[in-house]
């Protein structure tokens, strides 16, 4: 099994995915109902972008999981590039450990983002960090390039292209 430093063992349903991920990703011609076990990874992704309370480690195993996946499937025969959310995942962790000051506390949502505090984020969910983005592009559909370059310049870090 591949050594993930972050991987803490007692998490036995993620491990006991990774095991499996790892196994199939070795063979040639695969077994037809371990790689059913596999598509479990659309699922266990529906449940990790809408958990509130997940860990870090959870969301850096998917991470590893996808990038591993997306690695080995460049056409993306497998529609990975479709639950592909690992710059919300990381953003995602990124906010939970932020600390604001008293004024930061304050503001609202948009002041932080438009403040380019990553705080923003904190205590949404994955697929809600997703969606707040939308919505925010969606209110501010006019944003001179000079703002676009310098708002994608400081969110670059958590699209980052992981080996």
């Amino acid at each position: 099994m591949t050594t993930i430093p972050y991987l803490k063992q007692y998490d036995n349903p993620i491990t006991d995915y990774l095991k499996q991920y790892n196994k199939l990703l070795k063979q040639a011609n695969p077994n037809v109902n371990e790689l059913k076990n596999l598509l479990e990874t659309f699922a266990v992704h529906e449940i990790l972008i809408d958990k509130h309370d997940v860990t870090e480690d959870e969301l850096l195993t998917h991470i590893y999981i996808l990038n591993n996946q997306l690695g080995s499937d460049p056409q993306d025969y497998g529609g990975f590039s479709e639950i592909d959310l690992r710059a919300e995942m990381r953003i995602k962790i990124a906010a939970e450990k932020a600390t604001l000051n008293n004024f930061e506390k304050t503001m609202s949502r948009e002041q932080l983002y438009d403040a380019k505090n990553i705080a923003w984020a904190k205590g949404l969910t994955v697929r809600e960090i997703e969606q707040w983005r939308l919505e925010y592009d969606k209110k501010h559909p006019y944003i001179d390039m000079d703002t676009l370059r310098e708002q994608e310049g400081w969110l670059d870090v958590y699209y980052e292209y992981d080996e």
